[in-house]
């Protein structure tokens, strides 16, 4: 007796079909291409990121995103009172 009921060509073919529709799917991805997090400059309803230089010559500036409502508020107290 055979170990499975599906003949072992079969299971390759169906296997080669799943990578394919895997890649497939994987190529009509609506992402755009262009890394900026920046609001376009057609959208009205859109604020634009804040972004600054970051590092200078004397300064590192590092920023940190927390959520001040929702389930994760609490834990974010912490560390928006350690920023002050």
């Amino acid at each position: 007796m055979s170990r499975s009921s599906v003949p072992l060509v079969r299971r390759h073919a169906l296997v080669g079909l799943a990578a394919v529709l895997v890649v497939v799917a994987a190529a009509c991805s609506t992402k755009s291409d262009d890394p900026s997090a920046t609001a376009e400059s057609g959208d009205d309803n859109a604020t634009a990121l804040e972004t600054g230089p970051g590092v200078t010559d004397d300064t590192i500036t590092l920023g940190v995103l927390t959520d001040q409502s929702g389930p994760f508020a609490g834990a974010s107290k912490g560390i928006a009172q350690g920023r002050q």
